[in-house]
């Protein structure tokens, strides 16, 4: 048994989407992840001060920081070494928090990982939603969960019909008013029951309005009960909650006040008529009960601030409309506190007159001793607004408020828009007995431009909020405005669980339950810095943490187990950790208990796997005293094992947990995670973060009997990596010339020094020459070479000479000597674009002459030894495909495509041979194939065709191959022969697939293979590590890609790479197929039949082959004129005998 640690990373780069543990929707957090050190190495220290943080670790800090790394904690703080399971220590784990501006978390974690070794780096999970609900735009609010409301849903059964219970839950917006006609809010608009006239009441009894017989109306109630009675109050064509607050004081012709409007205050609490709110601030300051914003005003600008707000407090959820809010089934208060006379951007005017409003109108005083006594219902009061200093009046109001009435009353605590700064106390945030919600970003970090102070109590979302506005829309805001609602919901929702609370008990509970994570985030928030950039120590200035939804409620009762990893060993496969179809390996999963939670007993854990391919034995544990806080590893693996014919896939593993928490609660949860499994060689995808163009170099750089992957990037880095990924030589690789690398690299030891040299070109217009020990020479064209350096015999020394062309108007060809020096007579002016050259010895003189196509002049030329140039053919249009040779027999065939959508075949005089006429323009080059002598010249377009053609222009059985519609294909087609049959099979990478073929355009097994990132280069296919078996290398968008193909199988004399070979020359040869000795049976010309024959004449049968003319006679044993399974018989007759 092999065993193997398993390197998340790896795993997640090698697989066909962004893996690691992906668990529901949103499969992973996208701000943090996880790493783990290696055993051996110490736990980190982890300072922190004003500039950030320091690890005593000088290589891993140095890494971290250059990743863009914002901060880094301990992932289990209580773990010591005794927390371990084999080579993984709790203790070594660490949780890395990234800037989202600066990129997203995979490219961190696979910058990181290749400047450090790591045991494993892994993504950090989450949960998967215990309920979602049905409101369309529910996913476009990344509040819900990052206050984690929907894991707080889950503690009431809502499929089943429990919903929470909001009806004594009120949440007032003192605002610039709310548009209760809102689709989503009317449903949820308070009510006051005390205040509807008795005739009313009469009324609804008598047209049964009373829908649910509960002796109260509902809004919506209400607005039917209008509808049935036909009060269209204000004459405006149609019936709604306006026609129940109107008031008809000018007497207009057509209008009637509301029946519900008799001038009575009812319930006494100083307020006539205030049915569904108040309007303190009235129109021209008269106060009235119609607290709708101002008419006419703009349904997104300022004036729909309220409205939006009111959303975030209380959108009736899961009603199929719109969006959803934490408090789920809370009531709206409206209170109108800006006065009519600003247009377009209202202040707020009666913002504490309207607090007290709310306070009395969410009280009712049942022991009638003129205060609040526990058990009475109260408001939690939302002000999204603030200015000033502080006032004893003001300070009054919101006292009384808190303490009389038993409000919870928040405020924003500002926009950074105060004259002193981003540092500053704002009011009503500022008072005592005020949550103060400073606005972050959902992912908890903070924007940096809302306001923060030591008096801030909690932070909350306030970055791109959807919400309601005027009318029936919605629209995402910024603000602490709506971060300050997004606290109060929570609250909402905590009331509904615990309606016996009082005020001070739940701001308790959501002070002590939020996440301090966002200090990881925003370290400097700590001591913050005041306006003078002094440190204010122990400030705190963002709160104590993110409103938590999920621990406010469920702490004191339910554990909250989750899933911190997984960690496997083969058992059975290939001799890496790479999973592969068909492999067996141990499971063990590591769940954790949070702190702070109740601890569980009598924990059942169930582990299935969600396809029929994947075997699990083995699969229950039990835990029976699971402590808050610790953390439980299996003991004995979890056997799993992958049918062969599964694909390439995720594997994804359900974790059904059940337990009992305190008091007998009855506690489950759905975990999830995915392994991948894969094709991809241990070690890669290797990184780049930059696109890969050209086709790696394989070439035992340095003779000790490996190879080395050699390529370069956009980003101007040559890479030299060992067949592992990791990189070769890293005092000097990867080399920073600067610019980008567009072609592949080319190799020989041109200087027949006994070193192999190999040579690079970029855009920056020099050509680099280097050997193992580094640079030997950089030769500077002055023209940029954006094709591949071509290695041959240009003059007549015993060294080899490099050649490349200058892609610019004036483009000249350049020869360069093995010591940097230009061959005489070089450059060639040809005043033309050109990318990479073919070089051939026509005239069997010891010296190549040079194939060239322009995509200026559109010509096919050669360029003699001699440094004559002789045009070949015109096309008509660019060519900006690179010209491909081919030899057969004697003969000579230029291939090369262009952007008259055509691919032309020219022999070496000039006379076309054939032309293929494509759907679009032909940007691959051509690669060349020997199917039994006979030749086929494969070549994609732009038209997402690869097409397949003899050299008479006539298509190979089974092709073309479409790829998909508007797929532009620019890389080339290589060869080799995966599965060892004799016959080569066609790959190449096409955005993000990568295909094999069989030569009868029929997929091989496991193809097309799936990747995250485009690929851009053309395949190169060598048996990389030597076991017997090819690998295929491949550049992509972002990284290099291995594919173990994991069957024998050999890439020697096939076209196998870019340019058919390391010197690039791209040139191939087949010798015909004349047999100097047949014999009937003997397909393959070896002097005896045997069972390769049969092969050659089986797959021709099944259109899997070609064959050549002596091939046919040779497999027509019985002479009938064609080849079938007659003549297989009596070949298997003969080699029996």
């Amino acid at each position: 048994m092999i065993s193997f640690k398993i390197n998340i990373m790896r795993l997640l780069i090698g697989a066909s989407f962004i893996l690691g543990l992906n668990l529901g929707a949103n499969k992973f957090s996208d701000s943090t992840f996880l790493f783990c050190l290696e055993s051996d190495e110490n736990p980190l220290s982890i300072r922190r001060d004003g500039n950030g943080f320091r690890v005593d670790n000088i290589e891993l800090d140095r890494a971290l920081h250059k990743t863009g790394v914002l901060n880094i904690e301990p992932w289990i703080s209580s773990a010591t070494d005794r927390d371990r399971y084999k080579d993984v220590y709790l203790n070594r784990i660490y949780r890395v928090y990234i800037d989202k501006d600066r990129g997203d978390v995979r490219s961190a974690m696979s910058f990181l990982n290749s400047m450090y070794s790591f045991l494993y780096i892994e993504h950090e999970n989450i949960h998967e939603l215990h309920y979602q609900p049905n409101d369309p735009s529910y996913d476009q609010q990344c509040s819900i969960s990052s206050v984690k409301a929907d894991k707080a849903w889950g503690f009431w059964d809502i499929a089943s019909g429990i919903v929470p219970d909001g009806q004594e839950v009120l949440l007032a917006s003192v605002d610039t008013g709310v548009d209760y006609t809102h689709p989503d809010l009317k449903a949820s608009i308070w009510i006051n029951q005390e205040e509807i006239p008795e005739l009313v009441w009469e009324i609804v009894l008598d047209l049964g309005a009373d829908l649910n017989s509960d002796g109260q109306m509902s809004s919506l109630e209400i607005e039917n009960f209008l509808i049935m009675s036909g009060m269209d109050n204000n004459g405006d064509g149609e019936i709604n909650l306006r026609d129940l607050v109107y008031e008809n004081d000018d007497n207009i012709i057509g209008a009637n006040t509301s029946v519900f409007l008799d001038g009575v205050d009812q319930d006494g609490n100083g307020f006539a008529d205030d049915i569904i709110g108040w309007d303190p601030s009235g129109t021209y300051s008269m106060d009235d009960a119609d607290p709708y914003p101002r008419e006419g005003a703009s349904t997104t600008g300022t004036w729909a601030h309220g409205t939006h707000v009111a959303g975030i407090l209380g959108a009736t959820t899961d009603n199929g409309v719109g969006m959803a809010s934490t408090a789920y089934n809370a009531k709206i208060i409206s209170v109108k506190v800006s006065r009519d006379y600003q247009q377009t951007d209202p202040g707020i005017n009666d913002g504490y007159d309207g607090i007290t409003y709310a306070a009395k109108a969410g009280h009712r005083d049942l022991n009638n001793n003129n205060s609040w006594d526990p058990g009475e219902p109260f408001t939690i009061i939302n002000n999204s607004w603030g200015g000033g200093g502080y006032s004893f009046s003001e300070n009054t109001v919101i006292q009384n408020a808190h303490s009389n009435y038993g409000a919870v009353i928040l405020s924003s605590a500002g926009n950074g828009d105060d004259p002193q700064g981003y540092y500053s106390e704002e009011y009503p945030a500022a008072y005592d007995n005020v949550l103060s919600i400073s606005a972050i970003g959902c992912s908890g970090n903070w924007g940096g431009w809302a306001t923060y102070h030591e008096s801030v109590d909690l932070a909350a979302p306030g970055e791109n909020i959807l919400s309601t506005v005027i009318g029936e829309g919605y629209d995402s805001w910024d603000g602490s405005s709506m971060a300050s609602p997004n606290a109060a919901s929570v609250i909402g929702l905590l009331r509904s669980y615990y309606p016996d609370w009082s005020n001070d008990q739940l701001i308790d509970r959501i002070l002590f339950s939020s996440d301090d994570f966002i200090y990881d985030l925003n370290p400097d928030y700590v001591d913050c810095p005041d306006n003078s950039g002094n440190p204010v120590v122990g400030g705190y200035c963002i709160g104590v943490g993110m409103v938590d939804a999920y621990k406010a409620i469920g702490m004191d009762f339910s554990p909250n187990i989750r899933l911190q990893g997984y960690d496997y060993e083969v058992t059975d496969g290939d001799g890496d950790s790479v999973l592969n179809p068909g492999d067996s390996f141990n499971l063990f999963i590591t769940l954790d208990n949070e702190a702070d939670w109740a601890s569980a007993q009598n924990v059942s854990v169930q582990l299935e796997a969600s396809s029929d391919l994947v075997e699990i034995s083995e699969n229950s544990l039990f835990i029976s005293n699971f402590i808050s806080g610790e953390s439980y590893t299996n003991e004995s693996p979890i056997q799993v094992q992958l049918n062969s014919s599964m694909g390439l896939e995720d594997v994804e593993f359900y974790v059904a947990v059940s337990a009992t928490g305190a008091d007998g609660y009855q506690y489950s949860e759905s975990l999830f995670f995915n392994i991948p499994v894969s094709l991809f060689q241990e070690g890669f995808p290797y990184d780049t973060n930059s696109q890969i163009g050209g086709s790696p170099l394989t070439v035992d750089l340095d003779g000790d009997g490996s190879l080395e992957i050699i390529f370069g990037d956009y980003a101007g880095l040559i890479h030299v990596l060992n067949t592992d990924g990791q990189s070769w030589n890293p005092d000097i690789f990867p080399y920073d010339i600067g610019d980008d690398i567009w072609g592949s690299a080319s190799s020989a030891d041109i200087d027949l020094d006994g070193n192999i040299d190999f040579l690079v070109g970029s855009t920056n217009d020099y050509l680099y020459c280097f050997d193992q020990f580094g640079l030997k020479f950089d030769y500077e064209v002055g023209q940029p070479l954006i094709g591949t350096p071509a290695i041959g015999n240009i003059d007549s020394d015993d060294e080899l000479e490099v050649v490349v062309g200058g892609y610019s108007s004036s483009g000249d060809l350049f020869a360069v000597n093995h010591d940097g020096t230009s061959v005489e007579g070089f450059p060639v002016e040809v005043n033309d674009k050109i990318r990479s050259v073919a070089l051939r010895d026509f005239d069997d003189n010891g010296l190549d002459d040079i194939v060239i196509t322009t995509d200026g002049d559109d010509i096919m030329a050669v360029i003699y030894d001699d440094l004559s140039l002789e045009v070949l053919f015109t096309a008509g249009n660019k060519f900006k495909s690179s010209p491909s040779l081919l030899k057969v027999g004697d003969d000579y065939a230029v291939m090369a495509g262009s952007y008259d959508d055509s691919m032309h075949a020219v022999s070496i005089s000039g006379e076309i041979l054939f032309q293929i006429e494509v759907g679009e323009n032909v940007n691959s080059s051509t690669s060349f194939v020997d199917l039994g002598g006979v030749a086929y010249a494969f070549f994609g377009a732009d038209d997402g065709f690869v097409y397949a053609v003899d050299m008479n222009g006539d298509p190979l059985n089974g092709w073309p191959k479409d790829l998909g519609g508007g797929v532009n294909i620019s890389t080339s087609v290589s060869f080799s022969d995966l599965d060892g049959d004799g016959v080569p099979e066609a790959i190449i990478g096409v955005s993000g697939k990568l295909y094999a073929f069989y030569m009868d355009g029929s997929l091989y097994d496991k193809f097309p293979i799936s990747y995250e990132f485009a690929f851009t280069g053309t395949p190169t296919i060598v048996d990389l590590d030597e076991d017997g078996d090819l690998e295929i290398l491949l550049g992509s968008s972002g990284s290099l890609v291995a594919v173990d193909i994991m069957e024998a199988g050999t890439s020697d004399g096939y076209w196998n790479q870019d340019r058919a070979n390391n010197k690039r020359d791209g040139y191939y040869e087949i010798s015909g197929s004349e047999c100097v000795d047949p014999m009937s049976g003997d397909v393959n010309c070896d002097g005896e039949i045997n069972i390769s024959d049969i092969v050659l004449m089986v797959n021709y049968i099944v259109n899997m082959g070609q064959l050549s003319e002596y091939e046919l006679w040779a497999s027509d044993i019985n002479q009938d004129q064609i080849v079938d399974i007659l003549d297989v018989i009596v070949a298997v007759n003969l080699i029996l005998g």
